[in-house]
């Protein structure tokens, strides 16, 4: 087997854990949804009509399918008071905000050098 072989037969490996990975992702995530809603008390079908999307649409989100759009997610997570939790989670973006003082910490010192 040629070595061309090998490395298309071995990213074909690695995609698929990557796939099965997400899936299992959107899973937990569907399932997160899922708890959330019924700590809250909503039907599927109370749900779907508060955030204006069709009751497939949250049977979709609870069972991990990847194909929902995002503007449905997001009414969603309205709905169930969560995106603000969200929006907050991503503000605070901890690592993001390291790697961005690092970044800018390099920027700034190497201004000053000219090769």
């Amino acid at each position: 087997m040629t070595s061309t072989k090998k490395n298309k037969i071995s990213h074909r490996r690695d995609r698929k854990y990557d796939q099965d990975r997400q899936a299992d992702e959107y899973r937990l995530l569907g399932e997160s949804m899922k708890a959330a809603r019924l700590k809250r008390l909503f039907s599927i079908k109370e749900l779907a009509e508060r955030a204006r999307v069709d009751r497939s649409t949250i049977y979709h989100i609870e069972h991990g399918k990847p194909t929902i759009s995002l503007f449905s997610f997001l009414n969603v997570l309205k709905v169930l008071d969560l995106y603000e939790d969200m929006m907050r989670f991503i503000d605070n973006d901890v690592q993001g905000n390291i790697i961005f003082k690092r970044k800018m910490m390099i920027k700034e010192n190497t201004k000053n050098y000219k090769l």
